[in-house]
């Protein structure tokens, strides 16, 4: 558990609007993430997730309102971009990498202190490693 931080959120969304022509995506969208929590946008298809992130990530302007995680969305794109890191359910190497790799990878992207002990350390807070072994458990099949 963490403790919530009295600096206010991690990511905070108000009034977010996006349209495509006349087709309204996203409508006054709110929210909060507080620091520390592992957060997901669940909804059905088309219901904005992908536009959210989008507009999250930089990749697309919203047409009103604000987003911000620390830094705005629309003023300070750079910023935000240094400030988070992004993974899609999909990954080029997600048959190739083990978990713990694949954190590794990214740990050593961000050029991280100590990327090995902080990746082990993500995996026992989560709970993601084999009892008494310390190695990552293997990924339930697809198959």
């Amino acid at each position: 558990m963490t403790a919530r931080s009295t600096a206010g959120p991690a990511i905070r969304v108000r009034g977010l609007e996006k349209s495509y022509g006349k087709l309204e995506v996203l409508r006054g969208v709110d929210f909060d993430v507080a620091p520390g929590t592992v957060f997901a946008l669940l909804g059905s298809n088309g219901s904005g997730k992908s536009t959210t992130v989008r507009i999250l990530a930089t990749l697309l302007k919203p047409d009103a309102g604000t987003a911000a995680n620390g830094f705005d969305v629309t003023t300070q794109p750079a910023n935000v971009r240094e400030s988070f890191s992004l993974t899609g359910q999909f990954a080029a190497v997600g048959d190739i990498l083990s978990g713990r790799e694949n954190l590794l990878l990214v740990a050593k992207l961000l050029h991280l202190d100590d990327p090995g002990t902080m990746v082990d350390d993500l995996l026992d807070r989560f709970s993601l490693t084999a009892p008494g072994t310390g190695a990552t458990t293997p990924a339930p099949s697809c198959g």
